[in-house]
């Protein structure tokens, strides 16, 4: 089952520069499809247009087999769609504490929700179990954001975004800002909810590394077109795209 369908989309800007090329491609219920691609190439563009927040020149961009980029009311399919940014910060009111920010989407969604994997009895017990979920301390509930680590606010940020139980979360560069330890950490987390909680991912970076880590698809881009496409396994195949193989060089370096 496809849980997200992108058919031929183009976006440009004001001064008519092409950012998006008829992209075209499709993210499988319960799999990872990796965006890899240097900066400036569209990546994040692509993000936006796929989450609501910039429109679409043309194309389409299919939600559970239903039109989302047409929809002038997103929110009977916002909840199926959360994104996890670089800046887990731009995501956390400072003024509220973590246990505030965590319970915002149940209480948004509520009357739309039939969670699956997790269960609500009540706001505390709900909490505790998403900060245990990203392996966070229960002692977290009641800090504010200044007073949590880069990759305690990303794991907040990840506990905040799969707690209405999306069908599919756009990570966009979730893993930059932080150390390599942080990082590993990071993605092995992303792997382990992706098999607990049945959920997708598109996840978008400029670290082939990182892609190849927890992707089982993986596309490439530059400069607004997909370049290559390809499942994992056949990363080192002979025919992949030259700029592919130039990615792959600094990959193994």
């Amino acid at each position: 089952m496809d849980v997200l369908k992108v058919k031929n989309i183009n976006k440009s800007y004001k001064n008519k520069k092409s950012v998006l090329k008829d992209i075209s491609f499709e993210i499988k219920k319960g799999t990872c499809m990796g965006l890899v691609g240097e900066s400036g190439c569209g990546k994040s563009t692509l993000s936006k247009c796929i989450l609501g927040m910039e429109s679409i020149d043309s194309g389409e961009i299919l939600l559970l087999h239903q039109p989302f980029n047409h929809q002038s009311d997103k929110r009977p399919l916002r909840r199926h769609i959360q994104a996890v940014f670089q800046n887990p910060a731009s995501s956390l009111n400072p003024k509220l504490k973590i246990k505030e920010s965590l319970i915002d989407p149940f209480r948004q969604f509520e009357s739309q929700l039939n969670l699956r994997h997790l269960n609500y009895q009540n706001q505390n017990q709900f909490i505790r179990d998403l900060l245990e979920l990203v392996n966070l301390p229960t002692k977290t509930a009641e800090s504010y954001p200044h007073e949590l680590s880069g990759g305690q606010k990303q794991r907040v940020a990840i506990a905040r975004a799969i707690s209405i139980e999306p069908v599919l979360l756009v990570l966009d560069e979730p893993t930059a800002s932080l150390d390599v330890f942080s990082q590993n950490m990071l993605l092995t987390l992303f792997e382990q909810l992706r098999k607990e909680l049945e959920l997708s991912y598109l996840f978008i970076s400029h670290d082939l590394a990182a892609v190849h880590m927890i992707s089982q698809q993986i596309m490439v881009m530059k400069e607004g077109s997909i370049v290559d496409s390809f499942d994992k396994e056949d990363l080192l195949l002979n025919s992949r795209n030259t700029y592919t193989k130039e990615l792959i060089s600094v990959f193994e370096d």
